[in-house]
């Protein structure tokens, strides 16, 4: 890569940006709610886009209904960087938005169920590919892009199916996910990983006609889930990274705050949270605590 070819890769975007917006509009348009978590027309899209570029497209599929594509671009050494999106989202109630859900232009504004996570993203890695090729640059490194499917249920058939294949290695890997907030604007180099606790109470049953002589477990396992949340809900667990300890820059963060999946349904619960009871004396639920993990590991 020559110092005159970044400025050029610059303009590329700037003259196509009209492109770039309708292809995120075109990903948008494409329903990809997970649960079920369909996309086969979505990678058939991507597969349609990539098609007349010079570059390598497989798609790999333990699942026909949600099958994955990884793309690579040859660069000047033999480093890989990858770069990973997911293709899913998670469902919505089009009643309930103000605008259209599978996707609309307002202004200088994208509006739409995954706008943010991940489609505009995705869209993204895709038109970098599609500037490196029409361009004729050789990136500095090996490029890889995996865009994967059954990401927002923490499914098998995505990302877990891409790497059993043996294909996916990199030396480091950026994800499209958004990591910006009010005040902070910056690359988070960590995230929190999942660990799933199964909390199980245990009371006394008693005739309905005298409850006061039994033991509710629910309410106990109720206070134990009350107490998890006051100790791990309301307070963020900030870290720095090591190469920025010494130093008074910290515009690369951490994200660890915990975040449970709030289930909208008590009586058909997600994954995040359940919870049961047999005869009045046993409830059990499962939550899901941070746990630190660095995508560079």
């Amino acid at each position: 890569m020559t110092t005159d070819e970044p400025s050029e890769l610059d303009a590329y975007v700037d003259d196509h940006r009209a492109d770039l917006i309708e292809l995120a509009l075109n990903l948008l348009a494409v329903d990809t709610a997970n649960p079920p978590g369909d996309t086969r027309e979505i990678v058939s899209l991507l597969e349609e886009y990539l098609s007349p570029l010079p570059v390598d497209v497989e798609r790999f599929a333990v699942d026909p209904a949600k099958p994955n594509l990884l793309v690579t671009l040859p660069g000047a050494n033999d480093r890989t960087l990858l770069y990973n999106g997911h293709l899913d989202t998670v469902p919505y109630d089009a009643d309930a938005w103000s605008s259209d859900p599978l996707g609309e232009r307002v202004d200088d504004r994208i509006y739409g169920r995954g706008a943010t996570d991940m489609k505009g993203a995705v869209a993204a890695m895709l038109f970098a590919i599609r500037a490196f090729a029409e361009m004729d640059v050789e990136p500095p490194v090996d490029l890889a892009f995996a865009f994967v499917s059954d990401e927002e249920v923490g499914g098998d058939a995505g990302l877990p199916a891409l790497l059993e294949t043996g294909r996916l290695e990199a030396d480091a890997c950026v994800i499209g996910e958004p990591t910006c907030e009010v005040g902070r604007h910056s690359v988070t180099v960590a995230d929190r990983g999942s660990i799933w606790l199964t909390l199980e109470a245990t009371g006394e049953a008693a005739h309905g006609s005298r409850p006061v002589l039994g033991k509710n477990a629910i309410d106990r396992l109720y206070d134990a889930v009350t107490t998890l949340r006051q100790r791990f809900g309301t307070r963020r667990l900030e870290s720095i990274p090591p190469s920025n300890r010494s130093s008074t820059n910290r515009s690369a963060s951490t994200n660890q705050r915990w975040v449970p999946i709030p289930p909208a349904n008590c009586s058909k619960p997600r994954r995040s949270t359940s919870a049961s009871s047999r005869a009045g004396t046993r409830s059990t639920a499962s939550h899901r605590p941070p746990a630190r993990r660095s995508i560079f590991d």
